[in-house]
C-alpha cells in the first residue's frame, strides 16, 4: 500500500463540498416538485431526483478519491509516456 496523493485529497475535498452544496442548497431552491410526484394515485419521478442522483454520485466519488492511496507501480512516468505518443503517431502515419 502507498500513500495518500495530496492532490487527491484536495479533489476528493472539492467534490464532496460542491455535492454538499449541491443537494442541501440548489436542488431545494431550483426544483418545484420533490424527488417523488403523487398525482391521482399515479406515482412519477419528480424534478430533484436526477439532480440528487448526480450529485450522490460525485460525493461518493469525491470520498473514494480522498481515500484513494497511490502505489509506484500504477504511477505514470514521463519516458513511458513519450513512449506511447511516439508510437501512436508512427502508427498514425501508416494509414
Amino acid at each position: 500500500m502507498g500513500e495518500r496523493n495530496r492532490q487527491h485529497v484536495i479533489i476528493g475535498c472539492t467534490a464532496v463540498a460542491f455535492a454538499s452544496v449541491v443537494l442541501t442548497v440548489w436542488i431545494p431552491l431550483d426544483t418545484a416538485s420533490g424527488f417523488v410526484e403523487r398525482v391521482r394515485r399515479q406515482v412519477t419521478v419528480g424534478d430533484a431526483l436526477a439532480p440528487a442522483v448526480a450529485a450522490s454520485f460525485i460525493f461518493l466519488g469525491g470520498i473514494l478519491a480522498m481515500f484513494e492511496r497511490t502505489s509506484e507501480s500504477t504511477a505514470i512516468h514521463w519516458p513511458s509516456v513519450r513512449l506511447v505518443n511516439v508510437l501512436r503517431y508512427s502508427r498514425s502515419s501508416f494509414r
